[in-house]
């Protein structure tokens, strides 16, 4: 695999990062987006799993073609929760998905290949394009 802007977003604290913060992070830093999370975020999981549904009715668009830096939203039962859509060529010309995303279960920010996304006891519900 070839170096991908991904990679410096791997390993990030959870505890400094949530999957809401670190699509955001991303989304400023690599992409130039204003994605501004409200200051007073909610403590509990459905709180947040509101607040994600906020963040893409207000910065995105769903799509069926999802780019790099894409938004995936994923279900885990009635929680929301929110990745990054990472398009990395592995071997010689072959582009393959990837998930940048961080849990609380998890402790730090990983990439996982989009394909494992159910492993984790995630459906991927769709993908949004940011605004």
């Amino acid at each position: 695999m070839s170096a991908h802007w991904s990679d410096d977003y791997i390993g990030i604290p959870y505890s400094t990062a949530d999957c809401g913060e670190l699509a955001a992070r991303v989304q400023r830093d690599v992409f130039g987006r204003d994605v501004t999370l409200p200051i007073d975020r909610p403590c509990n999981l459905s709180g947040r799993s509101r607040m994600i549904d906020q963040l893409l009715l207000d910065y995105g668009r769903p799509t069926d073609s999802p780019r790099d830096g894409d938004a995936v939203l994923l279900s885990a039962g009635s929680l929301w929760h929110i990745g990054v859509y990472c398009l990395m060529t592995v071997g010689i010309g072959s582009d393959q998905p990837w998930l940048l995303h961080t849990t609380r279960h998890s402790v730090y920010s990983t990439r996982i290949p989009l394909r494992r996304a159910a492993d984790t006891n995630m459906i991927i519900s769709g993908y949004y394009q940011w605004r």
